[in-house]
């Protein structure tokens, strides 16, 4: 899924890293959404985790896991 998407994010989400010596970093963020668009309803009925740390930066990759 590319491109622009209309709605909005919900003040019920957060984000934070754990770094932990020894261990690669935690990324931790979880978001809510609401869009009118009933071509995208679907993302309010899965639940979805991303998130890799990169060096120079978070690399997102989203999977669908319910």
């Amino acid at each position: 899924m590319t491109g622009r998407y209309n709605g909005r994010v919900l003040s019920a989400g957060m984000d934070y890293q754990l770094f932990r010596a020894e261990r690669p970093t935690k990324l931790v963020a979880k978001y809510a959404f609401e869009t009118a668009d009933p071509e995208l309803d679907w993302l309010t009925r899965h639940v979805f985790v991303a998130g890799t740390r990169q060096p120079t930066g978070v690399r997102l990759v989203v999977s669908r896991v319910g």
